[in-house]
C-alpha cells in the first residue's frame, strides 16, 4: 500500500504539467519522506526499494529532459531532486546517501553541459540555482569527484569574472552573486566532508604552482588553465571585492569562513599546510591582508556614526565586544581569519611579518578609518601577535599609546581613535607584566576616566572601565598595581553610570567590575553601600520578568500565542539573564564586606523569594545564583536575624523535600543557617525529616549532594539536645553494618564521622551509654548475622580511605568510644584490631605533625582547620567570613 501511494505521488510530480513552485516543493517533500520511511528490508549494499524507485524515476526524467534540452522541465525535476537529496543526507547508515548521490553524478554532469558559459547560467537562472543546490549535496557531501571539483572551480571563476560588470538595473547582478554563494558553499563542503582526499586535487587547484601547470581536461574554459585561477586566489578575489556593489555580504562571509577553515586544517593536513605556506609567501597575500584589515576591521567614522555616541552610547560601547561566532557578520568573520593566519602553525611567521607591515602602514597614513583598523587588528591579536618578551609592545605602549591617553592629547584626538586606543590597552593587559608598567597604564586609564567624565563621553567611560577590569581580573594583578585614588574613581564612576544605565549589558559590565574589585581584594569596605547601589537594578529586572510573566498569562488566558522567551526577544532575554546573574554575584561579594545584618536580610523578601519560588518569573533563569546568594547571606551574617533568618531557614527546609537540581545548594543553605542559629534543631527538624536526609545521603549518586547533606547532618548532631543524635546514630550504624563495600560507597565515611560527632557532643558518660544502646539496637535490627564486631571492622576499613588525618583521628576516637561504651563484651581479637588501628592513626598523625615543606595539596601535614573546612565542604569560603569562625567553634571537637 505504501509503495503504491509513493508511485502515485512520483507519477503526479513527473507529469508534463508544471505545478506552482510551492506545490511542487510540498509534494516532492511528501515523496522524500515516504521514501525515507519505507519499511521494506533490502539486501546488503542495495538501496531500499522505495528510495531506489524515486532515484531511478528522477534520474530517468532528468536524462530525458536534458537530451531534449527542455530547460523548464529540467528545472522542475532538479527542484524535486534537491528536496529529495536534502531529506536523504541524514541517511548515512549503509551508505544510502552516498549511493543516491552516485546515481546522480551522470545526469547532473550532463545538465552542466547545457550551460557552457556564465551567460547561459544567468539566462537559465532557476535551472542553474537548483543545479548548484543539487551539486552541493551530491559533489560536496556525497561523492568526491576531482574532475567535477576542477570543473566547478572554472565555473566559479567565470561567474566571478563578471562581478561588477552587470548593468545596474539588470537582474543578473543579484543572480550572479547568488550562484557564486552556492559555488563557494560547495567548495567549502568538499573540504569539510573529504579532508583526506584533497591532495588528489593537486597543488595547482589551491595555489599557483612553481612548475608547469597544465589545464584540467574536464574544464571547458581556458580560464581554468590559468595558474592564477586557484581556490585561494578565488577566495582572495571575493574577499577583496567591494561589498554590496560587487559581491554580496553573504559571499564575503562565506569566503572568509572558507579561508579560515583551510587555515584551521593545516595542523592535520600536510598538503593543505604546504598550499597555505606557498600562498602566504606570494605577492597576493599582502594585498589580501591589507584589504582584510583596512576594510573589514575599520570602524565606521561617519558623522552619523558619531551622533550615535550621544544617542545610544551604551550600544556603541558594546560594539567593541563583537561576537566572533557571528557567521553573518563580515567583521566577525574577518577577525576569525586574521587570528587564524597570525596564530597559524605553518603560516604564522609570514603572516605576522605581513600583518605588522600592514598595520604600521595604516598607522602612518594618519586617517581616522585606517588608524582604527590598525588598532583593531593589534587589539584582537593580543595573543597571536605578542612576542615572548613583549618588548616590542611595551616600547609601543610607553612611546606611543600612553602619551596619547593624556587628557590634553585626548582632547585633540578623534573619539574613534581614542576609543580603539583605550580598548587596545585593555586587550593587551597580559603582556604588561612589571608592576611599574601596570601602575602606569592604570594611572593613564584613570586619567581617561576623568577626561571622559568631564566631557560627558559615556562611550569612552565604559570602554575605559572595561580595560581597567581586564587589568584587575588578570592573573598577574596585585594590589600594588593600583594607583592610590583609582578605586575611589572607579566606584564613583560606576555609581554615576549606574544611575543612567539602560542596557542590561552595561549594568552587567558595571557589576562585573565591582565584583572583580572585591574578589581581588581592592575593595574591602563599603559593602552595605554597594548593596544599596546595586539593589535597584536587581529589583527592576525582577519586576520586568514578573510583568512579562503576567502578560504571558493574560495572553494564554485569551488563547493567544505566548512568547516562550519570557523576556522579550531571545537576545534581550539572554542579556537580562546574564545581567541579573552578575548582579546577584556582585551582591554576594558586597555582602562579605558589609556591616549590617539588617542590610543582609533585607534581600530575602525582595530578591531571594521571587528568584527561588517554584514557578516564579525569574526562578528558571537565576535560581542557582539566588540560592548561592542566600548561602553567602547566611555565611556573612553575624546573628540569626529574627524573624527574617528564621523565615529563610523554614523556606530552605521546605525545599529539601523537592527533587531538583538546586538540592545541593539548598542543603548548603540549611547547614549554614543551622550553624548561624546555634540552637537545638529539634523545633525545626523532625526525626522523620532527618531520616529522610540520611536516606538521601545513603542513596544519592551525586557526590555534591552527599557532601551537602553530610554537612547538614553534622550541624544537626552538634547543635542537637540529644533526640536527633539518637536517630542519626541508629541510621548510621545500620548503614555501616549493611554496607557491602564500605570503602567505595560515598555515604559511609560521612555517617561514621556523624557517629564520632554524636559521641563527642554527648553530655557526659550517661548520654554516651544511651547512644551506645541505640547503636547496639540498630546493629541487632540488621539481622541475625549482624554483629557489633562487624561495625568495628567497617570503621577500621574506612581508615584506609580516609581523606585526611583529621578524619582518621575522628574515626580513631570513634573506635575508642565504641569499645569503651559497648554494652556487650568484646572479643580479644576485636580489641586487638581496634588497638592496632588506633595506634596506626596515632603514628601517622604524629609523623604528619612533624613533617614540613610538603607542597602537594593532598599532603597529610595540612593545618587542621584547613582539613576541617574541606570535610565540611567550606574550603572556598573566605577565611574572614563569620561562618568560618562559627564552623571552627561548632566542630572544635574534631580538631586535635
Amino acid at each position: 500500500m505504501q509503495e503504491r501511494f509513493l508511485g502515485v505521488y512520483v507519477r503526479l510530480l513527473l507529469v508534463d504539467a508544471h505545478p506552482s513552485v510551492l506545490l511542487a516543493r510540498k509534494v516532492s517533500r511528501i515523496v522524500a519522506l515516504m521514501a525515507k520511511r519505507g519499511s521494506r528490508k533490502t539486501q546488503l549494499g542495495a538501496l531500499p526499494p522505495a528510495i531506489q524507485h524515486v532515484v531511478t524515476s528522477y534520474v530517468s526524467e532528468l536524462q530525458r529532459a536534458s537530451a531534449a534540452q527542455a530547460h523548464a522541465r529540467v528545472t522542475y525535476v532538479l527542484l524535486y531532486l534537491h528536496v529529495f537529496l536534502k531529506e536523504m543526507q541524514g541517511c548515512r547508515v549503509g551508505s544510502v546517501f552516498e549511493d543516491v548521490c552516485r546515481a546522480c553524478v551522470a545526469p547532473l554532469s550532463g545538465i552542466f553541459a547545457l550551460l557552457p558559459s556564465e551567460t547561459s547560467m544567468l539566462e537559465q537562472y532557476d535551472l542553474s540555482l537548483y543545479l548548484f543546490k543539487c551539486s552541493l549535496r551530491v559533489f560536496g557531501r556525497g561523492v568526491f569527484d576531482p574532475a567535477f571539483c576542477h570543473f566547478l572551480l572554472a565555473s566559479t571563476w567565470r561567474l566571478a569574472a563578471g562581478l561588477g560588470q552587470d548593468a545596474p538595473e539588470s537582474p543578473n547582478a543579484g543572480r550572479r552573486q547568488r550562484l557564486l554563494e552556492y559555488a563557494l558553499k560547495t567548495h567549502e563542503a568538499t573540504v569539510v566532508f573529504f579532508p583526506s582526499r584533497l591532495h588528489e586535487l593537486g597543488i595547482p587547484f589551491f595555489v599557483v604552482d612553481d612548475g608547469a601547470v597544465t589545464g584540467c581536461a574536464s574544464s571547458p574554459s581556458s580560464l581554468s588553465d590559468s595558474p592564477e585561477h586557484t581556490v585561494l586566489r578565488l577566495l582572495s578575489a571575493v574577499i577583496s571585492s567591494s561589498v554590496g556593489n560587487v559581491v554580496s555580504e553573504k559571499a564575503v562571509c562565506r569566503a572568509l569562513r572558507f579561508f579560515t577553515l583551510l587555515v584551521s586544517a593545516e595542523d592535520g593536513d600536510a598538503f593543505i599546510a604546504h598550499c597555505l605556506q606557498r600562498y602566504v609567501t606570494s605577492a597576493y597575500f599582502a594585498l589580501l591582508l591589507q584589504h582584510l584589515v583596512g576594510t573589514y576591521l575599520a570602524d565606521t567614522t561617519t558623522p552619523e556614526a558619531l551622533s550615535e555616541w550621544s544617542r545610544h552610547p551604551e550600544e556603541v560601547a558594546a560594539q567593541l565586544d563583537v561576537d566572533m561566532d557571528d557567521e553573518a557578520s563580515v567583521m566577525s568573520c574577518a577577525e576569525q581569519l586574521f587570528l587564524a593566519l597570525t596564530g597559524s602553525t605553518v603560516c604564522a611567521s609570514a603572516s605576522l611579518a605581513t600583518a605588522w607591515a600592514v598595520v604600521n602602514q595604516l598607522l602612518q597614513e594618519g586617517n581616522v578609518g585606517p588608524v582604527t583598523a590598525a588598532l583593531h587588528a593589534i587589539g584582537i591579536g593580543y595573543y597571536t601577535m605578542a612576542s615572548e618578551d613583549a618588548s616590542s609592545y611595551l616600547h609601543f605602549l610607553r612611546g606611543k599609546v600612553l602619551p596619547l591617553l593624556d587628557p590634553t592629547t585626548l582632547a585633540l584626538t578623534s573619539p574613534f581613535v581614542a576609543r580603539r586606543m583605550v580598548w587596545l590597552v585593555g586587550m593587551w593587559c597580559e603582556s604588561v607584566t612589571r608592576t611599574e608598567d601596570r601602575c602606569a597604564v592604570l594611572s593613564a586609564l584613570e586619567g581617561v576616566l576623568h577626561h571622559a567624565a568631564a566631557t560627558q563621553n559615556i562611550v569612552l567611560l565604559l570602554v575605559a572601565l572595561k580595560s581597567t577590569e581586564n587589568f584587575v581580573s588578570d592573573n598577574r594583578f596585585t594590589l600594588s598595581d593600583l594607583p592610590a585614588t583609582l578605586v575611589d574613581t572607579l566606584l564613583h564612576t560606576v555609581q554615576e553610570l549606574l544611575s543612567r544605565a539602560q542596557s542590561p549589558t552595561t549594568i552587567k559590565s558595571l557589576a562585573g567590575l565591582v565584583h572583580v574589585l572585591i574578589e581581588k581584594g581592592a575593595v574591602q569596605t563599603q559593602g552595605d553601600a554597594l548593596v544599596r547601589l546595586f539593589l535597584p537594578p536587581v529589583l527592576a529586572i525582577i519586576k520586568s520578568y514578573e510583568v512579562q510573566s503576567t502578560k504571558a498569562d493574560v495572553q494564554a488566558a485569551a488563547g493567544l500565542v505566548v512568547d516562550a522567551g519570557g523576556a522579550g526577544d531571545e537576545e534581550d532575554g539572554e542579556d537580562l539573564v546574564s545581567s541579573l546573574s552578575m548582579l546577584l554575584e556582585c551582591l554576594g561579594s558586597s555582602l562579605r564586606h558589609g556591616e549590617s545584618d539588617a542590610v543582609i536580610w533585607s534581600l530575602l523578601p525582595c530578591v531571594i523569594v521571587p528568584c527561588t519560588s517554584p514557578g516564579g518569573a525569574a526562578t528558571a533563569w537565576v535560581e542557582d545564583n539566588a540560592w548561592e546568594l542566600l548561602r553567602v547571606m547566611a555565611q556573612s551574617s553575624r546573628t540569626f536575624f529574627i524573624p527574617t533568618a528564621a523565615e529563610a531557614l523554614q523556606m530552605a527546609l521546605q525545599h529539601t523535600a523537592r527533587d531538583f537540581a538546586m538540592l545541593p545548594l539548598v542543603f548548603r543553605v540549611v547547614y549554614t543557617l543551622l550553624l548561624l542559629r546555634q540552637e537545638g534543631p529539634e523545633d525545626v527538624v523532625s526525626p522523620a525529616r532527618l531520616e529522610s536526609w540520611a536516606t538521601t545521603l545513603r542513596e544519592s549518586l551525586s557526590a555534591e549532594l552527599c557532601s551537602a547533606v553530610a554537612a547538614t547532618t553534622f550541624a544537626v548532631v552538634r547543635t542537637s539536645a540529644g533526640p536527633l543524635r539518637a536517630v542519626l546514630c541508629q541510621h548510621a550504624a545500620q548503614a555501616l553494618v549493611r554496607s557491602s563495600d564500605v570503602q567505595s560507597e560515598q555515604h559511609t565515611l560521612p555517617l561514621a564521622i556523624a557517629l564520632a560527632l554524636s559521641f563527642a557532643s554527648a553530655n557526659g558518660g550517661e548520654e554516651q551509654q544511651e547512644l551506645a544502646a541505640h547503636i547496639h539496637a540498630a546493629v541487632q535490627s540488621c539481622g541475625p548475622s549482624a554483629s557489633y564486631s562487624q561495625l568495628l571492622e567497617q570503621v577500621v576499613l574506612l581508615l584506609d580511605v580516609s581523606p585526611s588525618t583529621l578524619a582518621s583521628c575522628s574515626l580513631a576516637r570513634l573506635l575508642d568510644m565504641l569499645c569503651r561504651t559497648s554494652t556487650v563484651p568484646l572479643s580479644e581479637e576485636d580489641k586487638a584490631m581496634v588497638q592496632r588501628a588506633i595506634e596506626g592513626v596515632a603514628a601517622t598523625s604524629g609523623a604528619a605533625a612533624s613533617a614540613t615543606g610538603a607542597d602537594d595539596e593532598n599532603a597529610e601535614d595540612r593545618a587542621a582547620p584547613e582539613m576541617l573546612l574541606e570535610l565540611l565542604g567550606d574550603e572556598d569560603v573566605p577565611e574572614t567570613s563569620p561562618h568560618v569562625a562559627r564552623a571552627m567553634t561548632t566542630f572544635a571537637a574534631l580538631l586535635p
